[in-house]
């Protein structure tokens, strides 16, 4: 079952209120999260999907380079 938009809107909200005063939370994630909060939720969210996407492939690409240089190219 499906809670009340209401309901689901303000669990939502302080999940976004957890993450901005856990003090192991980066300023980087804090000041995008902050910035996405005061932005269109569709907009943002669209935003955070293609930012996933690119760092995701970045982080992988780190990776490979990272343990090919460790291991060697044909190792890896």
């Amino acid at each position: 079952m499906t809670p009340e938009p209401e309901v689901a809107l303000a669990a939502t909200e302080a999940r976004i209120a957890w993450v901005l005063d856990h003090p192991a939370m980066s300023p980087w994630l804090k000041e995008a999260l902050r910035a996405a909060v005061r932005s269109d939720p569709v907009a943002s969210a669209n935003d955070a999907e293609i930012l996933r996407h690119l760092l995701q492939h970045r982080a992988q690409a780190w990776t490979r380079k990272t343990f090919a240089h460790l291991l060697g190219p044909e190792e890896f």
